[in-house]
């Protein structure tokens, strides 16, 4: 099993993608995941250059419900 592996396996995980030394995670709830990931992180020994988080926008949120995206 791969450190990529085990993370996908979060509780919160929706999606994971990692191509080209980024690691994006989309989670489906917002409270503490962060505090998870970098547990993990340290936990394992794992370094990393750089770490943020952003909300979802408005237009991802209607994609999410409605699979279209917002027009003008």
């Amino acid at each position: 099993t791969t450190t990529f592996d085990e993370i996908k396996l979060f509780e919160n995980i929706e999606n994971a993608v990692y191509e080209n030394s980024l690691l994006v995670l989309t989670y489906r709830k917002g409270e503490n995941n962060m505090n998870e990931l970098m547990t993990y992180l340290s936990n394992h020994h794992i370094s990393f250059n750089k770490i943020y988080f952003e909300r979802p926008t408005l237009n991802d949120v209607f994609l999410k419900l409605t699979g279209k995206e917002l027009r003008d």
